[in-house]
């Protein structure tokens, strides 16, 4: 199916057991989640959370056949923008590891919303667990139907390709073209649809 899980050898006649807890193995440290789904632990107890939460929502073979970086970004980005609503709601970016909590708080919740910087957290923290190197970056965007800049947060995988899940237009609900917003250089957005990225600190 794609996804890894771990098995302790069965002893005294019984069965092996489904691991589901953070665990080191051939010297990396791997996180399980409930349903004993692993992937690369992310370094935080909030964030590998998090990173569970959304790899139990995922579909049975979600990872299945899915060999490329940018196969694997998009499970996630697909998945992301199924667990999440988006709602304009407060977040605190004071510190170095605000991104832990953001992702954690917005899937934990019973509503599971967050804005655009709730949703680059966990979508970041999800494809770092995938073993891929990304930036979640806060910032200021410049869309096509904007007048001018307007806060915002984004991941940028392996320092080029730009993953924006979401959006808020001018009434705080969250919008996004897909096809645009995906895997693209900040020179292709740019030119189509015409989105100006400015960078102001990288997590």
């Amino acid at each position: 199916s794609g996804f890894t899980y771990y098995f302790n050898k069965a002893k005294d006649g019984k069965a092996p057991a489904l691991v589901s807890k953070s665990k080191k193995i051939s010297g990396k440290t791997w996180y399980f989640s409930a349903k004993g789904r692993g992937f690369y632990s992310v370094g935080d107890t909030a964030g590998d959370k998090a990173v569970a939460l959304l790899w139990d929502s995922m579909a049975d073979n979600s990872f299945g056949g899915k060999t490329t970086e940018e196969d694997k970004v998009r499970v996630v980005f697909d998945s992301v923008m199924g667990a999440l609503v988006c709602k304009n709601i407060p977040v605190k970016t004071d510190t170095d590891a605000w991104y832990y909590e953001a992702a954690y708080n917005a899937i934990s919740s019973p509503q599971r919303m967050g804005k655009c910087y709730h949703y680059a957290a966990l979508t970041g923290l999800a494809i770092r667990a995938c073993g891929i190197d990304c930036s979640i970056i806060i910032g200021q965007a410049k869309r096509p139907s904007s007048s001018g800049f307007g806060g915002h947060a984004w991941v940028l995988v392996n320092d080029k390709y730009v993953v924006d899940t979401v959006f808020n237009d001018d009434e705080g609900k969250g919008i996004v073209e897909e096809g645009l917003y995906f895997y693209k250089t900040y020179d292709e957005l740019s030119e189509n649809p015409g989105t100006t990225y400015k960078e102001e600190n990288r997590y």
